[in-house]
């Protein structure tokens, strides 16, 4: 799931984009994008699919997470 958003960190993707991005199969693909979106972290319009205020947020606490997890 981390793939995902930081595939998107950058701005809106088409799903076939997004998927080359995240590098999984397609149905690791659908799972994870619609477990994404039901959690509303996902939005999805004319541009692609991209993060939502709630992707942002989550994408944040997981990089800070990351951070104090591997800070020296």
């Amino acid at each position: 799931m981390a793939r995902f958003l930081d595939a998107l960190s950058t701005g809106p993707r088409s799903r076939s984009q997004l998927q080359r991005a995240v590098g999984v199969n397609y149905d690791i693909f659908v799972r994870y994008l619609e477990l994404l979106q039901a959690r509303g972290h996902l939005a999805e319009g004319k541009e692609g699919i991209s993060l939502s205020d709630a992707g942002r947020r989550l994408r944040a606490e997981l990089v800070a997470w990351l951070a104090r997890l591997f800070a020296p």
